[in-house]
């Protein structure tokens, strides 16, 4: 009698505390549909995939290489894993029906479902560790103090090396131990493949944002990191390049600084994006969350920080002005801004660096005059980018239909 009398206390607080229990069995009927529509793909022949991002701004990474799958004219059904989605702009998503777009946590119990996993980065959260392909396709080039965990390498199977620099990079990056441990296929770099082929169009590119194509254009692309550049000098930046004559400027932000979920890692709070629309005007676009690459394509000079966005632009061979940050390195432990370490120093040494706005104005000045400068060793660097120049998101379609094919044992 207690037992039955327990029982019913119980689910009738169950009952009074339905929504409590409603994500729960949300992602229970998630389940049996998204269970359902593999079941589909394998009677239609498809081979289901499962691509991942931490944030929607990384998607600029696996864009091209899913349109490529699409038109290959091979049977594929996409999914995807979106895990910060404060960011996540409305429509259809990398024409991934919308309720495929789910987190890691959710996707976690389903992976051996899947052919292959293709990942965007290393996230803290854990993939679908029983998909049987597990791929890291990383978003850029070493460029920061960061080192990879045994945990963290081991979730995946294979890593698909952008060029020389990011192999070089993977390998100084992970505990020793792992290094020959590592399956590292010289793949090359998908999301370079529309820098190479659009860089003699810079006028229209300038056009696309509403620029005056006549007039040189700076492009502002700091990190999202604690003790960068936006945490160091803040508005003063936008300030200053706003106070350049006769210049267009374009900021784009880190995709990670338009999700706020986690401004109060990163940012001390501040909301940034907000803070550079502030500036917005016929000479100055803060553009959004959006693909990097016709920034890139658009502008003579590159302001920057931390960030691997300055190696993508070394294939342009084009300025680069530094913004010193030396809390960012003396908190990483590396010394004089992380030296002659390329892996540290996000290509300083192609550059020039400075630490106040009038020579942040001076440097951009003598860019605009002289790109030449400092262009031999930005050619030097861009010659250790890249595998497979132009054809990068080919290369890494064809890797990836190669593992798909010995694994179901074609070959």
């Amino acid at each position: 009698m207690k037992l039955f009398s327990h029982n019913f206390r119980l689910r009738a607080w169950q009952m009074a505390h339905f929504w409590k229990y409603w994500p729960e069995i949300r992602w229970f009927f998630w389940g049996i549909r998204l269970r359902l529509a593999l079941l589909r793909d394998r009677l239609a022949g498809r081979t289901p995939l499962l691509f991942a991002l931490t944030v929607w701004g990384h998607q600029q990474f696996l864009r091209p290489v899913m349109e490529a799958l699409r038109k290959s004219g091979k049977k594929y059904s996409m999914y995807l894993i979106l895990d910060q989605q404060d960011d996540l702009p409305t429509g259809n998503l990398l024409g991934v029906a919308r309720w495929r777009v789910r987190t890691y946590r959710d996707y976690l119990p389903f992976g051996k479902r899947f052919s292959a996993l293709l990942a965007a980065d290393i996230a803290e959260r854990h993939p679908p560790s029983d998909c049987p392909i597990r791929i890291m396709l990383d978003h850029g080039f070493p460029a920061k103090h960061l080192r990879y965990t045994r945990k963290r390498i081991l979730l995946f199977t294979h890593v698909f090396s952008l060029g020389p620099l990011h192999r070089e990079g993977w390998l100084f990056r992970c505990p020793p131990e792992l290094a020959g441990r590592l399956s590292i296929l010289d793949v090359g770099f998908p999301k370079s493949d529309r820098i190479l082929a659009c860089k003699e169009q810079r006028r229209e590119m300038a056009q696309q944002f509403g620029l005056d194509p006549s007039l040189p254009t700076v492009l502002y692309a700091p990190a999202f990191n604690r003790n960068g550049a936006l945490n160091r000098y803040g508005k003063a930046v936008f300030e200053a390049l706003a106070g350049l004559k006769d210049v267009n400027v374009l900021v784009k932000l880190h995709p990670v600084s338009y999700d706020r979920s986690v401004t109060g890692v990163h940012s001390n709070g501040v909301y940034w994006p907000e803070i550079a629309d502030r500036y917005n005007g016929s000479r100055f676009v803060h553009v959004g969350n959006v693909d990097v690459t016709d920034c890139l394509l658009a502008a003579d000079v590159l302001v920057t920080d931390i960030g691997s966005v300055a190696f993508e632009y070394y294939l342009l061979d084009r300025p680069v002005v530094y913004l010193e940050c030396p809390d960012f390195f003396r908190e990483a432990g590396v010394k004089n801004g992380g030296g002659d370490n390329i892996f540290l120093n996000a290509g300083r040494p192609a550059g020039v660096e400075v630490g106040d706005m009038p020579a942040l104005q001076s440097a951009i000045r003598d860019a605009i005059e002289h790109p030449e400068l400092h262009s031999d060793a930005r050619r030097e660097m861009a010659e250790h980018l890249l595998y497979n120049p132009g054809r990068g998101t080919e290369a890494c379609v064809g890797a990836l239909e190669k593992l798909l094919l010995e694994h179901a044992g074609g070959i």
